[in-house]
């Protein structure tokens, strides 16, 4: 196992005079932002007879078409997957006396639950939904979406959903790997951890040509969110190799989404 070196002084102090390679300045990373992709809810074509308690994904029996899969009682709020056969599943959402459409995807193989809250998530005073549905699985890959719906002066919601471009693109940007006698290390900001026993026999830090940080998404949410992916390097031969976890604070307001608090830990514990 190895440890993480806090401070940017100690790092410089441990590496210098290790290489002929010097390690690029470590200072606090700036935070990065992206606009929301904004989705308009849909008045529902069919008057839906709406379940009043939870269902299980893993327990969704195909004869009923809907199903209650997360509800926030006290802000009487609700979400229910809706399956349409051949003309594609998709989310009704209801928020007191507002009901609407939307075309998430809330249904994969392995069925985990969506969830959802409702907060004032943006400090303007007035509260917001915040909704999480798994999207993708399968080797290396486990990725969740995060949508903020907020209503209207018409009743009616907006959805707006985290853009892939924050953590597959701009979060990537951010970080570097770095070598230096033998041992490699992967930076972000003032951050800096050791990857050199993990990575595969026979890679070093020349082999690697990148990182890559789309495969995992995930985020905790209580009285503000938090995202929860991970890096793996970019080698011949490799592409899911994990080599260190990242999280972010994640912060929205007038439909921009931000990280911003970034943190690298071991991804082997």
């Amino acid at each position: 196992m190895h440890k993480r070196l806090l401070p940017a002084a100690l790092a410089l102090l441990v590496l210098t005079g290790c290489g002929t390679k010097e390690l690029p300045e470590l200072t606090a990373a700036e935070p990065i932002s992206a606009p929301a992709a904004v989705t308009e809810g849909r008045v529902p074509a069919v008057e839906y007879r709406l379940p009043e308690t939870v269902t299980l994904l893993t327990q969704w029996q195909e004869s009923e078409p809907v199903a209650l899969l997360a509800e926030v009682p006290e802000k009487d709020a609700a979400l229910y997957g809706v399956r349409n056969g051949a003309e594609g599943d998709f989310v009704l959402l209801r928020w007191g006396t507002s009901l609407a459409e939307f075309d998430w995807l809330f249904e994969t193989p392995r069925r985990i639950q969506p969830r959802l809250w409702c907060f004032d998530v943006d400090g303007d005073g007035r509260d917001e939904l915040v909704a999480e549905c798994y999207q993708a699985s399968g080797t290396g890959v486990s990725v969740y979406d995060l949508h903020v719906v907020e209503k209207n002066g018409d009743g009616t919601l907006t959805d707006y959903r985290l853009p892939e471009s924050l953590y597959t693109e701009q979060l990537a940007e951010l970080m570097g790997v770095f070598g230096q006698g033998g041992r490699t290390w992967v930076f972000l900001g003032e951050e800096l951890v050791e990857i050199t026993a993990h990575l595969p026999e026979n890679v070093g830090t020349a082999d690697i040509r990148g990182l890559y940080t789309g495969s995992r998404a995930a985020y905790t949410v209580d009285y503000g969110i938090e995202y929860h992916g991970s890096a793996s390097i970019i080698a011949a031969g490799y592409y899911y190799w994990y080599v260190t976890d990242v999280t972010a604070r994640v912060s929205y307001g007038d439909g921009v989404f931000t990280f911003s608090k970034f943190h690298l830990d071991s991804f082997y514990k």
